[in-house]
């Protein structure tokens, strides 16, 4: 009778946690989206999917390649997204410019 309680009880915490989890992603994607709109909401889909359904990055398994493929999506569309907004000018400014 004790198994079932403790198993009972284990259960209960994996669905709070769930839980928790769930409501953070929808805070997180109901303030991307009021913030800065549909096309960084899709984004941010796009992001949590490849970085939640990924592989872990172990570079001695069969799925290394893989992984590493999945965390480079996101870091694609960081640097794609840097390079648009500065809409060309240099990209550190003035920073690498000799006096």
């Amino acid at each position: 009778m004790k198994y079932s309680i403790l198993e009972k009880q284990e259960s209960a915490r994996k669905t709070l946690f769930d839980l928790v989890v769930a409501l953070v992603f929808v805070l997180m994607f109901m303030a991307v989206l009021a913030r800065v709109g549909l096309v960084a909401a899709a984004g941010f889909l796009v992001v949590w999917r490849t970085l939640y359904t990924s592989p872990p990055l172990d570079t001695t398994q069969w799925y290394g390649g893989r992984a590493a493929l999945a965390l480079l999506v996101p870091l694609a569309l960081l640097l794609i997204g840097f390079y648009v907004s500065v809409g060309g000018q240099p990209i550190f400014g003035n920073l690498l410019k000799e006096e």
